[in-house]
């Protein structure tokens, strides 16, 4: 199957307007502001404390894996995840 030299030009000329619109979409969300930790430990609930510790380490990166608060609060952040305390209480 050949395709005439109209369908060749209209095919190109639709990869072109797709890499635009694809090039165009990346600069926009490249340019946003990321979303502050504050913001995320808010939204969850401000009177949460371990949303409030797990927000703190977020915003530290390196020291968040060795920091032994940090460490805690993510063992409780799991510990609620997957229910560690409901089947702990099982026989």
């Amino acid at each position: 199957m050949t395709f005439t030299r109209d369908t060749q030009l209209w095919v190109r000329l639709g990869v072109a307007a797709f890499v635009t619109v694809a090039f165009a979409v990346a600069v926009i969300d490249a340019r946003r502001a990321p979303p502050k930790a504050a913001a995320v430990a808010t939204a969850i609930g401000p009177t949460d404390p371990v949303a409030t510790e797990l927000a703190r380490c977020a915003a530290i990166t390196d020291p968040a894996a060795v920091d032994p608060t940090c460490r805690q609060a993510w063992a409780e952040h799991r510990a609620r995840f997957f229910g560690a305390a409901k089947q702990e209480q099982r026989p």
